[in-house]
C-alpha cells in the first residue's frame, strides 16, 4: 500500500516544478540580458566604461562580488559619481576605514594597505573630475587631527 505522506511529498514537488517553469518573468531578466549584451568575444565581461580590467570585471561578475571591501566601495563612489548618485554614504563609508597612520585597511580596524590607501584616494579625484566639483564628497573629514 503507498504511502499517502509519500505521494503528496511528490505531488507537491511535481505541481512546484510545473508552478516553477511557467512562472512570469522575474527581476532577473535584466540581469541575464545584461550578461547577454556584455559578454564577449574573448569570453570576458566588460565594457568600454569599464573601470576594471576586463579580467577583473569579468571575476567579478562571474562571482557577483558583494563584499564591502575598499576597492569594491572605491568603485561604486565612482559609478555613483558618473551616475550622477549620493556620493556622501560611501565617503563616510571610506571614511570610517581610515586610520592613525594616515592609510586605509580592506574592512574598518584592518591593518592599512598600500593597495586600500590608493584605491580610497583615487576614487573621490576621479569621482571630482566626472562632477567636475567636490560637492558631495566630505573631503575635510579626510584629515586627521
Amino acid at each position: 500500500m503507498p504511502n499517502p505522506t509519500k505521494t503528496k511529498r511528490i505531488l507537491l514537488i511535481l505541481t512546484s516544478l510545473l508552478a516553477l517553469g511557467t512562472a512570469l518573468p522575474s527581476a532577473a531578466n535584466p540581469a541575464i540580458d545584461w550578461l547577454i549584451t556584455t559578454a564577449q568575444t574573448n569570453g570576458a565581461y566588460t565594457t568600454e566604461n569599464d573601470i576594471a580590467t576586463p579580467f577583473t570585471a569579468t571575476a567579478e561578475t562571474l562571482q557577483t562580488q558583494n563584499f564591502p571591501s575598499t576597492k569594491r566601495l572605491s568603485q561604486t563612489l565612482i559609478l555613483h559619481a558618473l551616475a550622477g548618485q549620493a556620493l556622501e554614504p560611501i565617503t563616510s563609508q571610506l571614511i570610517t576605514r581610515l586610520n592613525l597612520d594616515g592609510g586605509i585597511g580592506d574592512l574598518s580596524d584592518y591593518d592599512s594597505t598600500i593597495i586600500d590607501t590608493a584605491w580610497a584616494l583615487n576614487a573621490p579625484i576621479n569621482a571630482i573630475a566626472v562632477k567636475g566639483n567636490h560637492k558631495g564628497l566630505p573631503l575635510q573629514k579626510w584629515h586627521i587631527t
